[in-house]
C-alpha cells in the first residue's frame, strides 16, 4: 500500500481520534512529519469544509477540534471507516459468504461517531460459513460483533432500535428487500 498523502496524514489524525480531543497546531506537524505551511494549507481547508473547527478562547493559544456536528465531519468520517474495511479485505470476503444472504454493517463506524475503541458492528442474515473475524480485527484494530440470524423467527425477537439501526446501516451484500422481507 503507498504511503499517505500529506492530506491523509493530517485527516487520519483527525478522524482517527475522539472528537474531543483539541490539538494545537503543533501537535499536527509533529505527528504527521509535515511542514508547518503544508499544515497550515490543510487545516484552513478542512475549516472551510467543516471537518475541523479553530477555536481561540482568550488568553489562550488556539487550538483545532474535530467538526463532529457538521454533516461534512461526518461524510467524511464514514467514508474514511468504508475505505478501511474495503482496503482490509474484510468488505470482499463478506460478499464471498455463499449463504449469508444479507450483510449489513452498521452502528457507530456508519453513523460516523466512531471513535478507536469503538467496534464494527456487522449483521448477517443466513450462514456465516468460515468468516476469519479474528485476521480483520488483528488488520483493523478493532472488535467485530458478529450479529447472526438464521431465521425469521430470531430477527422478530430483536428490538425496534436494533432492527433500526441495521437499516441505517451499510448493505454489504443482497438489499433492504430482503431484509424487510425477513422482519
Amino acid at each position: 500500500m503507498a504511503s499517505p498523502s500529506k492530506e491523509e496524514k493530517i485527516l487520519e489524525l483527525i478522524l482517527e481520534n475522539s472528537p474531543l480531543r483539541r490539538w494545537h497546531f503543533n501537535e499536527f506537524v509533529e505527528k504527521t512529519g509535515i511542514t508547518k505551511a503544508a499544515v497550515n494549507k490543510w487545516l484552513k481547508r478542512y475549516q472551510k469544509k467543516g471537518i475541523i473547527k479553530k477555536i481561540k478562547e482568550k488568553g489562550q493559544f488556539p487550538y483545532y477540534t474535530a467538526g463532529k456536528d457538521n454533516p461534512s465531519y461526518k461524510s467524511k468520517k464514514r467514508l474514511y471507516a468504508l475505505e478501511k474495511l474495503y482496503q482490509s479485505g474484510l468488505i470482499e470476503e463478506l460478499t464471498k459468504l455463499k449463504k449469508a444472504k444479507t450483510i449489513i454493517i452498521f452502528g457507530s463506524i456508519i453513523k460516523g461517531d466512531w471513535y478507536k475503541g469503538s467496534d464494527i458492528d456487522i449483521f448477517i442474515y443466513g450462514n456465516p460459513e468460515k468468516i476469519k473475524k479474528y485476521k480483520y480485527e488483528k488488520i483493523l484494530k478493532k472488535d467485530i460483533e458478529l450479529h447472526i440470524f438464521d431465521s425469521r423467527q430470531n430477527i422478530e425477537k430483536v428490538k425496534t432500535g436494533l432492527i433500526k439501526n441495521i437499516i441505517d446501516g451499510h448493505i454489504v451484500k443482497g438489499s433492504i428487500q430482503d431484509f424487510a422481507k425477513v422482519s
